[in-house]
């Protein structure tokens, strides 16, 4: 049987996407954005309506301080981190080409971030131009757009002959192509590292079409900001349209959030069929989940990596309040700009209330008896070593998803003992973890885990569940394969298959199962979880490659010992146990009664078998 198989049967529960709790807090700036505070701790400087904000991978933080016309840069983190002026002088006008970017003007810039040299680019907006500072020499010029005019022109020729319109999202692909949200001119402009600039996105009629086509026909709606996803497809806040489209790497455009009517509405559902006010900035986080500046909200909306769209930051109108509570609880004021970072934390360009707010998520949290062995194979308040166990709980995981072919070590055979940064300990010892969301973690409990009262850990990127869980571990808690859609008027059956997949229940006894009673003779499948070590022995978190064998495993059908063919995990799989028991000659009864045990340890499920 194999992995994929496996996957099937250890399915995780279906339920409401988790609401996602993040704690906000102001990091920076005050609302009187008088004192600049240069080369001082970061947490005493003062801005003045900072929009966009960028993280290096050092984890230096890069402002467009709009208000005070200067790009900014914060070191050592936003507390008592060092905050400095890269560019602008502080006076809004346009001057300064050719020498050093502390002296030049910058006038109103949206947005600063580096490319793989660690230049710096600044959408210069109110002067029409994308600047460049040089690394090496701290020299600022012009890259893309003339100060002398606002307008469209100089496709196809150099970035710095063209012409922009109110240039404010800035993002580069991994070959180094800088992309350009021309605001006014409704288009998304992109500049090859050779530096010929050219249309990507938008046919520069104010508007909303072309979802499914070339994205270069279709129309935006005064694009502001921009990023790109793992995959190099390009979100745009298409912010006059109220929506996110994506520039998918195939040339085409689609939705990703919003419906077009402006407005708030729609949480916990797909994100294009909510409404958003005026996005203006996008933001990823490492696990793929996409983040919203709904600037006209007055909200940071979250859509994660199933889709599904939630507020996590602002939801009680604009203002400014809320710090130290609930990111829901809090005001904001014209957010226009987010971020993420490797933690996980939310940045917030809180623009009119001319400070940095940052949303931290919870830490995980696991329910009160909230540990059981596999719903699928009897849902047990206690587990065994070498079990699949499910964890239910909130802030569980930043991201929703099972574990792939790319997760496993030493040649495929291994599983792993994180996905996404979520890991599991029990007893101090590493599970293996098949799947993993919001509310819900599905993993193997290590066979090295002694019996008793074991301290369960759950950790993610917020780090560790703040209040220790207990689970009782057991020697041995066998449970066989009997999912509830296996249930049929107050009777479970088994799930007992024969080799073509069908099962052994009376003919259509569950819609679109098929199923047929079993005859004496026939050779069945069963499947279980925590029926204990096999020999030769097999580690847990090992895909099963070798002939193995269960000792001491018995199953009676109908009160009568049936012949065990193959006890033992199942081949190709990992910590499942396969059985095939051929039928005994018992009385013909829709309900015979399947029991078995292990080791004198009995199995406490009551389930049943179709035998004609």
């Amino acid at each position: 049987m194999s992995r994929y198989l496996f996957a099937f049967l250890i399915l995780p529960a279906l339920g409401q996407a988790q609401i996602s709790d993040y704690v906000i807090n102001t990091v920076m700036g005050s609302s009187a954005a008088t004192v600049l505070g240069d080369a001082g701790p970061a947490n005493a400087a003062e801005l003045s309506n900072p929009i966009g904000l960028w993280f290096d991978s050092s984890h230096n933080l890069y402002i467009a301080d709009s208000g005070f016309n200067r790009v900014r840069e914060v070191t050592g983190g936003t507390g008592a981190g060092k905050i400095n002026t890269l560019a602008g002088n502080g006076t809004p006008a346009w001057a300064g080409d050719g020498g050093l970017a502390t002296s030049a003007n910058l006038y109103a810039p949206f947005k600063a971030i580096l490319d793989s040299s660690g230049n710096l680019y600044i959408s210069d907006v109110a002067n029409q131009v994308v600047r460049m500072v040089s690394k090496s020499t701290g020299n600022i010029t012009t890259f893309a757009g003339t100060n002398c005019c606002y307008g469209y022109a100089g496709d196809g020729g150099p970035a710095n002959a063209a012409v922009l319109n109110h240039p404010v999202g800035l993002a580069f692909d991994s070959s180094g192509n800088l992309y350009i949200g021309d605001s006014n001119n409704h288009r998304i402009r992109m500049v090859t590292p050779g530096g010929t600039i050219t249309t990507v996105a938008g046919n520069g009629n104010p508007g909303f079409s072309g979802d499914g086509g070339p994205a270069t026909k279709a129309e935006l709606n005064s694009p502001f900001g921009i990023t790109f996803d793992a995959s190099g497809n390009l979100y745009i806040a298409d912010s006059g349209n109220n929506r996110i489209r994506v520039l998918m790497t195939n040339g085409t455009i689609v939705t990703a959030a919003g419906n077009g009517k402006a407005g708030y509405s729609g949480d916990m559902i797909p994100a294009t069929t909510a409404e958003l006010n005026q996005p203006f900035d996008v933001a990823f986080d490492p696990y793929g989940n996409l983040y919203i500046a709904d600037t006209n909200n007055f909200r940071i909306r979250k859509v994660n990596t199933s889709g599904t769209i939630l507020t996590i930051g602002g939801g009680t109108g604009a203002g400014y309040s809320g710090d130290g509570f609930i990111g829901t609880n809090s005001k904001l004021g014209f957010p226009s700009g987010v971020v993420v970072d490797s933690s996980n934390d939310v940045y917030i360009a809180d623009s009119v209330n001319n400070v940095i707010r940052e949303l931290t998520p919870f830490p995980p949290s696991v329910n009160t008896g909230g540990v059981l062995s596999a719903s699928a194979f009897g849902a047990f308040n206690s587990v065994a070593p070498g079990s699949w166990i499910e964890i239910y709980g909130s802030d569980l995981s930043f991201s929703n998803r099972s574990w792939t072919t790319a997760d496993f070590t030493n040649g495929g055979l291994t599983a792993p003992t994180s996905l996404d940064g979520v890991t599991v300990t029990i007893g101090g010892q590493a599970a293996y973890i098949d799947y993993i969301s919001g509310n819900q973690i599905n993993a193997q409990v290590p066979y090295n885990v002694a019996p008793g009262q074991q301290q369960l850990t759950v950790k993610t990127a917020a780090g560790a569940a703040l209040v220790a869980t207990t689970v009782t571990v057991c020697a041995l808690q066998p449970g066989m394969f009997a999912p509830p859609l296996l249930k049929v008027g107050g009777t479970q059956y088994v799930g007992a298959l024969f080799p073509d997949g069908t099962y052994a229940m009376p003919p259509g006894a569950v819609q679109g199962i098929t199923s047929r009673r079993a005859n004496p003779g026939d050779v069945v499948t069963l499947y279980g979880v925590g029926f204990g070590p096999v020999t030769p022995n097999i580690p847990a978190g090992q895909v099963v490659q070798q002939s193995n064998s269960l000792p001491q495993f018995q199953i009676s059908i109908g009160g009568t010992p049936a012949t065990v063919t193959y006890a033992g995990l199942a081949p190709d799989a990992i910590g499942l146990y396969q059985f095939n028991v051929v039928v005994p000659n018992v009385t013909a009864s829709d309900t015979a009664l399947v029991t078995f045990s292990i080791g004198g340890v009995a199995g406490t499920q009551t389930l049943h078998i179709a035998v004609q």
